[in-house]
């Protein structure tokens, strides 16, 4: 009787342990969406990571994945659309177009100061978004 009895305490003990430790990570837990470490968007990544081919892949994660900072994600000025373009500053409608526009006029890219010839981007853009971009 005495072994029954103290099997139903720890039993109950047991699911009341569980209970605190569910309850603690609810209330700890940041909201879904907004973990500090991790900055990239959930379509973003999975757009990186999905392709088929690594040439069709844009925007691309940097090679610092493991360090102790978020990844950068840089937009490839060879394969970047539109609104791609526009996530980088100083670029808006505009010079998005004009990018895709010397872009197929002149084929891709060659290195980032290639950008320097796109009408309405000069070097204090390309300073703004060097760190941001890649060919």
């Amino acid at each position: 009787m005495e072994s029954r009895r103290f099997i139903f305490v720890m039993f109950g003990l047991t699911l009341l342990f569980c209970a605190a430790m569910v309850i603690y990570n609810f209330i700890t837990m940041p909201p879904f969406g907004q973990n500090s470490t991790f900055s990239a968007t959930a379509s973003t990544v999975s757009a990186a990571v999905n392709t088929s081919s690594p040439a069709q892949t844009s925007p691309r994660l940097s090679t610092s994945s493991f360090s102790s900072k978020p990844a950068i994600i840089l937009v490839n000025l060879n394969l970047s659309t539109n609104s791609e373009l526009m996530t980088l500053p100083e670029i808006g409608p505009t010079l998005a177009q004009r990018i895709i526009d010397y872009r197929t006029a002149n084929g891709n890219f060659k290195n980032i100061n290639d950008i320097l010839n796109v009408s309405g981007i000069g070097q204090k853009t390309l300073d703004k978004i060097k760190d941001l971009i890649c060919v």
